[in-house]
């Protein structure tokens, strides 16, 4: 897995040119980079939307939020359902399908109403979620091809590449496959 992934790092990065080069942007890995995301966004956003539409229609005690960015760093498809409200704070579960690679991840955070901070717990089991939450994963994982993420590479340092102002060994897969940071309410 772990060569998979660096051969594809490798393959939409630079390797060993600085992030904030004039030419970087300009780069074959870039270019190539570039044309999957609007190939992939082209293909299968409108499906997105029906997905999300539908779960809400279906479910709709859960509030679901498309907050999926369309920039060359955000290389993911994400959304989020409020899961539950918990004296003061919000039950958050989102997901980040990648535009790059066949895998998604997600989190479950903990989201403080009243200070906007956020802690994400420690979810190892598809299982605690609720059933319609794991109905949607299933339908991710069949409808757009794409599998759980393994949680140990997420937070990988990827060697020898940078991007934009992310330093050489700071660059991880969790930035170069889903999106750049975790999306707060």
């Amino acid at each position: 897995m772990k060569d998979y992934l660096l051969k594809k790092a490798y393959e939409f990065y630079p390797i060993q040119l600085n992030g904030l080069d004039e030419t970087y942007m300009l780069k074959d890995e870039i270019v190539k980079l570039k044309t999957k995301l609007e190939s992939s966004l082209n293909a299968e956003y409108s499906e997105w939307q029906v997905m999300l539409k539908d779960f809400h229609e279906n479910n709709p005690s859960l509030s679901v939020l498309d907050k999926t960015n369309f920039m060359l760093s955000q290389p993911s498809f994400v959304f989020q359902i409020i899961l539950d409200k918990i004296e003061g704070s919000i039950l958050v579960f989102n997901c980040y399908c990648s535009l790059v690679i066949p895998y998604y991840y997600f989190t479950v955070s903990l989201n403080n109403i009243s200070d906007n901070a956020y802690s994400i717990l420690d979810i190892n089991e598809i299982s605690i979620l609720p059933i319609e939450v794991q109905q949607l994963l299933q339908y991710i994982e069949n409808q757009f091809e794409r599998k759980l993420f393994p949680q140990e590479f997420l937070n990988e340092i990827i060697p020898n590449i940078s991007f934009e102002a992310i330093e050489f060994d700071r660059f991880t897969y969790q930035q170069a496959f889903f999106n750049s940071r975790h999306i707060v309410i």
